[in-house]
């Protein structure tokens, strides 16, 4: 069976609400005969449609066929989207440098990104002018530099094996390690603890906040199912197969908490398996 690569935006809340019984919205995700992947709601109304047409290019359609977006290759091998009218609105391309160089729909270049003479890797704005470049220093930390050269970020290796990030004035604001118990920790500027990532006993994924409370859980049912819930055990996402081999995914609705856990991708394949470096991070650009 072709292996699809699902990437869920999740809004997942610390807060429940307390009673207040929780509603599903439902995607089902399934694969027909032309090879088109299908996205239908709870009700088997088709919502989305992804396909590819007779060139190959990768098409985007609502539920009622109707194009939205297009995403095809040019003659230059140029990657070009157009919208549902067939209006290009923007172009990923190469330049003579071999920079990769980014257009609205009118041609106009929005952003090129590419490399200086020491391999470093620069970033500049439709006057080609630097806005940011990522290099490494003599030490072998990645630097990020604003437009005059002044350091913004910094990322670097402490004598633990600990990657520690900096600001611009040299200060830690994070560091990701692994505690005594193998989990990973990852702490604040101050060197506490903000989150912790472990497994449990029954392989479980476990987050935790500086306080030691459990703020999500990422498990496998006995049906094979995975379930993320939060602190208080309430489901808020599940990715399972139906009789016909389909990929459902219920997400919980309701209000949001005033102190989420915003939205972020985190990945699985479609045996629901977690991408566990896009949990980490989800969680590395995420505060309690």
């Amino acid at each position: 069976m072709k292996k699809i690569i699902i990437t869920f935006s999740l809004q997942l809340c610390i807060l429940t609400i307390s009673g207040q019984q929780h509603k599903y919205s439902t995607k089902i995700y399934s694969v027909d005969v032309m090879g088109d992947t299908i996205v239908k709601d709870e009700h088997g109304k088709k919502i989305a449609i992804y396909s590819k047409d007779v060139f190959g290019n990768r098409v985007i359609k609502d539920g009622n066929g109707n194009v939205m977006q297009t995403i095809s290759k040019d003659v230059f091998g140029n990657t070009v989207i157009k919208d549902g009218r067939g209006q290009k609105v923007r172009s990923i391309e190469k330049n003579v440098f071999d920079d990769t160089v980014i257009k609205d729909g009118k041609g106009q270049t929005v952003s090129t990104i590419g490399k200086d003479v020491f391999g470093n890797t620069v970033i500049k704005d439709e006057n080609n002018q630097k806005v940011v470049s990522i290099e490494k220093n003599v030490f072998g930390d990645r630097v990020i530099k604003d437009k005059n050269g002044r350091i913004i970020r910094s990322f670097s290796k402490d004598v633990f094996g600990n990657t520690v990030m900096k600001n611009d004035k040299g200060q830690t604001v994070a560091s990701i390690g692994k505690n005594v118990f193998g989990d990973t920790e990852i702490k604040g500027e101050n060197g506490q603890v903000v989150k912790t990532i472990s497994k449990d006993v029954f392989g479980n994924t476990i987050v935790k906040n500086g306080n030691g409370q459990k703020v999500i859980s990422i498990e496998k049912d006995a049906f094979g199912s995975t379930l993320i819930k939060d602190g208080n055990g309430k489901l808020l996402k599940s990715i399972s197969k139906d009789v016909f081999g389909n990929t459902v995914v219920k997400t919980a609705s309701g209000s949001i908490s005033s102190n989420p856990i915003s939205d972020d991708a985190i990945k699985f394949d479609d045996d629901g398996n977690l991408n566990e470096s896009s949990l980490l991070e989800f969680m590395m650009n995420n505060e309690d």
